[in-house]
């Protein structure tokens, strides 16, 4: 994982900026408004709490993202990302998929259980999302080795575009 530079920053600034332009010209228009339709205090402190909550939720609900990925998962194989933890770590982000019925299978899964499972073995995931399009993750893990695993072993032509997202 790379870390943000000062291009990033940058983009960063501009965004919380623009969201915090529009969200005071949002204030300053419902208080011209409310001073119209002549609101008391009690009234214009509740919707002075919603402004501000509005600001928090929409501040802390953007995430960042550390990684972006395209890669192709022929048919009738599978694709794998290795990751090694030192200590416990939350592995976030979002996966599309692209190609034939739009599908791919995801699974997060440590070192022995991705062994057994690439020789078609039994196994346990943290992760498996099943046959889908696009998916969102968010894994607990212990310090270690794990793989994030795109699986397009069903398919016997078509093979898949996928972007991956790894957040912070």
């Amino acid at each position: 994982m790379r870390s943000r530079g000062f291009i990033e920053d940058i983009w960063m600034f501009l965004a919380v900026y623009k969201i915090w332009n529009s969200l005071s010209n949002w204030s300053l228009n419902a208080y011209n408004f409310v001073n119209r339709i002549n609101i008391g205090r009690e009234q214009m402190k509740i919707i002075a709490l919603f402004t501000i909550l509005l600001a928090f939720v929409t501040t802390t609900n953007a995430q960042k993202v550390l990684a972006e990925r395209a890669f192709t998962v022929d048919a009738g194989e599978f694709k794998w990302f290795e990751y090694d933890f030192s200590a416990a770590t939350e592995l976030k982000g979002r996966f599309r998929a692209q190609g034939g019925k739009n599908d791919i299978e995801a699974y997060i899964m440590d070192a022995d259980n991705f062994e057994n499972w690439r020789n078609r073995n039994e196994s346990t995931a943290y992760y498996s999302s099943g046959r889908v399009t696009v998916a969102n993750f968010n894994v607990r893990l212990g310090a270690g080795k794990y793989f994030l695993i795109f699986s397009n072993r069903w398919s016997v032509m078509t093979p898949k575009a996928v972007t991956l997202w790894l957040y912070e």
